[in-house]
């Protein structure tokens, strides 16, 4: 229907929707307030009622049922008969307030004319990074990112404590930003003022580089204290801490950082590349170098072993601190090469040893080299958390596993996309992650045993780029600990361009399946009908079904499956062709279901009897696709975009 003008001062100039929870529509207009157009109770609220202005901009309904009302003059909140109202003085970012947000924790976000601001514990919050900008539009997706539209600086993203702005500089069509609205997919839809409609997908990783306050660009090294903070070593830009949100250089100011670890007294141990091991503990640093027994002075890793030693790689050889004084191991005592670059402590106590020249095995006083079949560097140990296994990354070599005395290697010949492994980290499911010089990749264990077992079918391996929000898709490796596992489960790789980080809980796919649609049916090239029903007569063989999969994510990405229900007991393999052909039989079209990678399923015909083409009703019974790569029944999957 249509509704003419509010009753009231106002004018029939619509600015804001929003629905209430007792079904009531909320509109607000330009110049007439905050109208309730209800049957039994409508209602018109403006200035006089205690508004906040009477040019209404945004409205939300929040999860606790109040309305939010963004006004020439500030915010207004609406609850039952009660009003109020705040303006810059009591901290609002400007009087005039476009946008309002709700985020996954329930906080209300304000975007006014001179920035952006959380409101929590009855006081706004300012958000600094977006100081000053003038924001226009507020949207919270699925996964809980905030998106933020500007009037001249584009399109930001408020994530995991970082920003991210998209701008005409970046590809985006224009950089005054109208509207933002996400669909079932999880694309991001943005509404621009005169440069038409743009469509952005949800990255899955958070950068954090020079933009977000890194000191410098590349990034060498990252981890977690106990306290939560992230300390992040850089090239040239000395030591980072990310702490509360804010990011920024800490110490070693124009310094090279390699290695970096907190031992257990709470000391954060830094090794350089050149300028030795450095120790910062309650605000006091003390250096160590060659005076100290240090075989080098470029230090790449630290580690504390469980019973307290502090071990230390070089350029140069090992070293363990015994006291004041470390006492050093080289290739004369059994390291297969001096430049050390990463350690790990099995379950019985052996130290593992990674260095340029190969693997080896510190145990009770004793290196033992341990024999690779694949060459390459050894520049990432990962310590099975569920086993007694080591995996190992190399640079050259591909992706190790020694389990015992035995070792397989995984390279490109099993289905890797690189051998450069310089980082490994295991994500809550059983799955690694590792950093490559090609970007960063997920292969799930469980892919990796069969294929140790022979088994032909390919790896369970998903690769993550520039799409997924990497801003380089070379990682760092060479030192420890290049990559990291916080203790929120999140995985942090350091890059060529800052650190990336993702959350492997939030990294769920497309949950919606395409919506199929069955285009056409030839018999014998013959087109027997376009709707409806259709007789087929006797002497048909070969059948043709023309078919697609409507995605507004990635139409490129989609791959079908198909069979013949009742001769076929394996489905066909993955295809982008949208047609599927039968020669030699008798088939009905008997229905067509919405399945992820499945378009449709065939039946045989009778056996005797001309055959009929009918219409296309939802299946009676759902029906079970097979998983992503396997054949025959299984559990439900969907079309993986790359």
């Amino acid at each position: 229907g249509r509704f003419g003008a509010p009753a009231g001062p106002g004018g029939p100039d619509v600015y804001a929707l929003a629905e209430g929870a007792d079904g009531a529509l909320w509109i607000g207009t330009l110049g007439g307030g905050v109208h309730r157009l209800e049957s039994r109770n409508p209602a018109t609220i403006t200035t006089a009622d205690g508004l906040a202005g009477n040019t209404i901009l945004a409205l939300h309904r929040d999860r606790q049922g109040r309305i939010w009302a963004g006004a020439d003059g500030g915010l207004s909140v609406i609850e039952g008969n009660r009003i109020r109202s705040f303006t810059p003085k009591d901290g609002l970012p400007g009087s005039l307030v476009r946008a309002i947000g709700e985020d996954a924790e329930g906080r209300i976000w304000v975007g006014a004319d001179a920035g952006l601001a959380r409101f929590e514990n009855d006081r706004f919050i300012p958000y600094e990074p977006l100081r000053g900008q003038d924001v226009t539009a507020l949207l919270t997706d699925a996964a809980g990112t905030i998106w933020v539209g500007t009037l001249t600086g584009g399109v930001c993203r408020v994530r995991d404590g970082g920003l991210s702005c998209m701008t005409a500089a970046e590809g985006l069509s224009h950089d005054n930003i109208r509207a933002l609205r996400s669909d079932r997919e999880g694309n991001l839809w943005v509404g621009t003022d005169g440069g038409g409609l743009n469509r952005l997908r949800n990255p899955r990783f958070t950068t954090f580089t020079t933009r977000e306050g890194l000191s410098h660009e590349i990034a060498y090294s990252v981890m977690e204290d106990r306290q939560g903070r992230v300390w992040i070593g850089t090239e040239g830009g000395g030591l980072n801490v990310l702490a509360g949100g804010k990011l920024g250089p800490a110490a070693l100011a124009g310094s090279f950082i390699l290695g970096l670890h907190e031992s257990r007294d709470g000391s954060l141990w830094v090794g350089t590349n050149g300028d030795g091991l450095y120790r910062f503990r309650g605000g006091a640093a003390t250096s160590y170098s060659k005076r100290e027994g240090l075989p080098g002075e470029v230090i790449r890793a630290v580690y504390e072993d469980r019973k307290g030693r502090l071990w230390v790689g070089t350029d140069d050889g090992l070293a363990v601190l015994e006291g004041r004084r470390f006492q050093a191991y080289t290739t004369r005592e059994g390291l297969p090469g001096n430049a050390v670059v990463t350690l790990a402590e099995d379950r019985r106590g052996a130290l593992w040893i990674g260095t340029f020249g190969g693997l080896a095995r510190w145990h009770e006083g004793q290196i033992t080299p341990v024999a690779l079949p694949a060459s390459g560097a050894v520049l990432a140990l990962h310590p099975d958390v569920r086993s007694d296994r080591l995996w190992i990354g190399t640079y050259g070599g591909g992706l190790g596993l020694l389990d015992g005395e035995n070792v397989t290697f995984f390279t490109t010949r099993d289905g890797l996309p690189t051998d450069n492994i310089v980082q490994i980290l295991e994500d809550d499911r059983g799955s690694l992650w590792l950093g490559t010089n090609k970007g960063i990749y997920r292969v799930g264990k469980h892919s990796l045993e069969k294929k140790r077992s022979g088994s032909p079918r390919p790896l369970d391996l998903t690769a993550y780029g520039r799409v997924d929000g990497l801003r380089a898709v070379e990682c760092n490796g060479g030192v420890q600990p290049a990559a990291w596992k916080s203790r929120d489960g999140r995985l942090w790789f350091t890059t060529v361009d800052g650190v990336a980080v993702i959350d492997p809980q939030r990294m769920a796919g497309n949950p919606v399946p395409p919506a199929v649609h069955i285009e056409r049916f030839l018999a014998d090239r013959d087109e027997p009908a376009r709707m409806g029903r259709a007789r087929i007569g006797p002497g048909r063989h070969d059948f043709r079904f023309d078919y697609t999969g409507v995605s507004l994510s990635a139409p490129e990405a989609v791959r079908f499956r198909y069979r013949l229900q009742g001769r076929d007991t394996t489905w066909s393999d993955p295809t982008d062709r949208r047609s599927a052909y039968f020669t030699d039989f008798r088939v009905v079209l008997r229905r067509a279901v919405l399945l992820p990678d499945v378009p449709l399923l065939c039946g045989l015909c009778p056996p005797s009897g001309p055959a009929r083409l009918r219409s296309l009703p939802p299946p009676d019974t759902p029906v079970a696709a097979p998983r992503a790569g396997a054949r025959g029944a299984g559990g439900r999957t969907h079309p993986r975009s790359v």
